[in-house]
């Protein structure tokens, strides 16, 4: 693995550890809010019990935000990993397909030569196009955390 690579993971480690990090805070903001309305029911307080119903709504919309953001991102890269993977198979098809026409000299490998390479050059275009977007995603994600 190369240093840009290595780098580009440890990126996406912090990016979903940040993620994670959001989503503890959230939960223990749910929790207090929960606390907090159970106690101002119990004691007759409606205001107080009408504050913390809506600062618990508020924190269960944020939560479902930042789930959704979670999600999104780590499909983001299991999809770049997928792409990356069937791009590196289809240069090897590619490949193959080149020495069998080398070998043989007849035109069909040569047709399936040309399918590989189209094939190989789409997933890589693919694939660029979503590394491009988990870079985006994850600036902005990371200006917003500075905040």
């Amino acid at each position: 693995m190369s240093g840009k690579e290595k780098k580009k993971n440890n990126l996406i480690k912090s990016t979903v550890a940040l993620l994670e990090a959001q989503v503890r805070k959230l939960e223990a903001q749910k929790q207090a809010y929960t606390e907090k309305g159970k106690e101002a029911k119990l004691k007759g307080l409606t205001d107080q019990y009408s504050i913390a119903l809506s600062g618990l709504r508020m924190t269960a919309a944020q939560l479902k935000r930042v789930y959704a953001v979670k999600l999104n991102f780590e499909l983001a890269i299991k999809t770049r990993d997928m792409l990356k993977i069937s791009s590196e198979f289809l240069q090897g098809l590619k490949s193959l397909s080149e020495e069998m026409y080398k070998l043989t000299c007849e035109s069909p490998f040569e047709d399936v030569e040309n399918v590989f390479g189209e094939a190989a050059k789409n997933a890589d275009i693919l694939f660029k196009k979503t590394e491009i977007y988990v870079d985006e995603f994850q600036t902005e994600l990371l200006s917003r955390k500075d905040d």
